[in-house]
């Protein structure tokens, strides 16, 4: 960072790859003035999550993802929203649910390729999800 000097004000790092709690004080040392303004998470370079973290079809490291993701973070709620609603936002939504996150879907932001898959998974989502288990974006005004 040195040199930089008014040019960057802030580093964006991927978690837990690049910035966790074993080195925060350290690159916080290293960083002087300057901040960290986002953190991203870093599971794709991480050779477990090759197939993907979220959606993974191994339930076992989708939830291990959500915990390093979230629960590691201190994250118990979350907006959700994307592409692929049927075979992304979906498995992502449920899985997340049994493991006692609170995922609040953004549905004017999802979207699919198939249509008619999309909105039967809208249906079954509202028709299945525990009431306690759903949120409208509304409730968070």
């Amino acid at each position: 960072v040195d040199g930089l000097g008014d040019l960057v004000d802030g580093y964006e790092f991927h978690y837990p790859g690049e910035l966790s709690e074993d080195n925060l004080d350290d690159v916080r040392a290293a960083l002087g003035d300057h901040d960290v303004y986002c953190i991203a998470t870093g599971l794709h370079v991480d050779p477990r999550f090759g197939k993907g973290g979220l959606t993974n079809p191994d339930a076992g490291l989708r939830q291990e993802a959500l915990d390093i993701v979230l629960r590691d973070c201190g994250v118990r709620a979350f907006l959700i929203a994307g592409v692929a609603t049927e075979v992304g936002i979906e498995p992502t939504v449920r899985h997340s649910t049994d493991l006692g996150y609170i995922p609040i879907v953004v549905q004017d932001a999802c979207g699919s390729g198939n249509a008619t898959a999309a909105d039967g998974t809208s249906a079954t989502e509202r028709v299945n999800l525990p009431n306690r288990h759903r949120h409208e974006v509304d409730e968070l005004g």
